[in-house]
């Protein structure tokens, strides 16, 4: 970020994905982390009955994740091209 702090839209789109991809870890802390631990104990005898609430929490940890990773690489496909746009209007 420091590199393109120069260029407002480019260095906002970097620092949008810096903020998404930090939400996307903290989802994986807070929503599937914990499952995932739970389940490391668990065995068929000791299947809580609960286990579907527990499946559907790691699920949309793990779809939550990928929608802010996914949107995380849009903005910087789109500050690069933006970057690559600015620096050619600049050389030419």
């Amino acid at each position: 970020m420091y590199l393109v702090r120069a260029h407002r839209a480019v260095f906002g789109l970097t620092l949008l994905t810096a903020l998404l991809l930090i939400g996307a870890l903290a989802a994986f802390f807070v929503l599937v982390a914990p499952v995932n631990a739970a389940f490391a104990h668990w065995r068929p005898a000791t299947l809580p009955a609960d286990w579907p609430a527990y499946r559907l929490r790691w699920e949309l940890g793990h779809a939550l994740g990928f929608a802010l990773v996914l949107g995380a690489l849009v903005a910087q496909l789109r500050a690069l091209f933006l970057d690559a746009c600015v620096r050619l209007r600049h050389a030419g």
